[in-house]
């Protein structure tokens, strides 16, 4: 099966039929003990986007959504130059491995395009 990566406008994704699964399972994975539930904002992203403040890459894979980044970077209140920071990461589990790190290799790209000097990535162990 062919997989794709695709820089895309945020209702790209939003839009996918695949979405709603998929945020509600990384909902689930990213939620951590103590703390509320997540809840994405999905309306700041559009917002963002207006700024050109994110970049939204989806992976595809039969046709499918599969998996998504997106990628923040806003101008810096403190540096001289941008910093990225991966704002979303996700891929379904049936299709781990090669295509998260395309995704990630994707949004890296992106951000040295975009004059950042590095890239924040978080994710819960395991």
């Amino acid at each position: 099966m062919t997989m794709e990566i695709f820089k895309v406008p945020v209702d790209a994704v939003l839009d996918a039929p695949e979405f709603p699964a998929l945020i509600a399972e990384y909902a689930r994975e990213c939620a951590i003990e103590g703390l509320p539930s997540p809840s994405a904002k999905l309306e700041s992203y559009r917002l963002l986007e207006m700024t050109g403040a994110i970049h939204v890459f989806s992976a595809i894979s039969g046709g499918e959504l599969v998996g998504f980044v997106t990628l923040a970077v806003p101008p810096s209140l403190h540096f001289s130059v941008p910093l990225a920071v991966i704002e979303s990461f996700y891929v379904a589990p049936a299709h781990r491995g090669f295509i998260g790190i395309q995704l990630l290799a994707t949004a890296e790209r992106q951000a040295r395009e975009c004059g950042s000097p590095g890239l924040l990535v978080s994710a819960p162990l395991g």
